[in-house]
């Protein structure tokens, strides 16, 4: 299963204090929307969910 979120507020600053600059994840933020998509083991969609809020059941198509 693939799933995709949309995120809101997510804060990702640079450490510059070492020879490397890095980034850091400060804030993972919130999930917005998401969608799911399901696949076989040839690769092909089985299922598909559309866009919705976390804890709530997006619309559903099934591939036959």
């Amino acid at each position: 299963m693939v799933r995709t979120e949309k995120l809101e507020g997510v804060v990702v600053d640079i450490d510059a204090t070492g020879p490397h600059p890095e980034s850091v994840l400060t804030d993972p933020g919130t999930v917005v929307w998401m969608t799911e998509t399901l696949y076989d083991i040839a690769g092909r969609v089985v299922k598909s969910t559309g866009q919705h809020a976390p804890g709530q059941q997006g619309p559903v198509t099934d591939y036959e």
